[in-house]
């Protein structure tokens, strides 16, 4: 009996272990009032004067609500014709070779009070290590017209191990005073669990299984 309650905790703490495995973003969603947990990181010829964390509509009355995003102005640091400059914010995440992740964020673009347009708001890139896996384009944008959008994509894991997530935000023009990048609710998460689950909580019934007839055959 012994022997099979320690075979029991050993299978626990092993599903716990991989079932934990699960990464997500730390302050995806910047409710802490900061940009605690990111890292950002000019592109070249790229730059970002403005780095916060504001209360903002980011689906201007849609269905989200007013909450914490992180703010932006990014822009190239020398104009270069046609070239996106600008910041990528990221984190480091933890990822399962095989396992196929849903990452999505949600991005607005808007000017305060200049009355002119703007030939790019913003160009948001979902990338994992350095690569866009899927992108939005604000396009023209003035006061009276701000964009925004949600992009979401799939991306299995081709390795185990550590995996650099989150936007590249860059617009192929210098940085005007008023024009503004957000970005909320970064979320990360798997809707297949890892193989070595099924195995391990399978192995963990069986064990009940015995420990329960073993109990009542006393």
């Amino acid at each position: 009996m012994r022997i099979l309650l320690l075979r029991f905790a050993a299978l626990i703490a092993a599903a716990g272990v991989c079932t934990t495995a699960q990464a997500d973003f730390t302050n995806g969603n910047f409710e802490t009032g900061n940009l605690a947990g990111w890292t950002i990181t000019p592109t070249a010829n790229g730059q970002s004067p403005t780095q916060t964390v504001v209360q903002w509509d980011i689906d201007f009355g849609g269905p989200l609500p007013t909450s914490f995003v992180g703010r932006f102005n990014v822009g190239q640091v020398t104009f270069q014709s046609g070239v996106p400059a600008g910041i990528e914010l990221t984190q480091s995440l933890n990822l399962i070779s095989g396992i196929t992740y849903t990452i999505g964020f949600d991005w607005s673009a808007h000017r305060d009070t200049t009355t002119g347009g703007n030939a790019q708001g913003g160009i948001f890139d979902l990338i994992v290590n350095g690569t866009s896996i899927a992108n939005a384009a604000a396009g023209s944008t003035s006061a009276s017209t701000p964009k925004w959008g949600n992009i979401t994509m799939t991306y299995t894991a081709t390795f185990t191990g550590a995996h650099v997530i989150g936007a590249r935000i860059t617009r192929p023009f210098t940085v005007p005073g008023d024009l503004w990048q957000s970005v909320d609710n970064f979320t990360l998460t798997s809707p297949i669990p890892e193989p070595s689950t099924f195995g391990l909580w399978g192995s963990i019934a069986v064990l009940g299984a015995l420990m329960r007839r073993r109990a009542t055959a006393r």
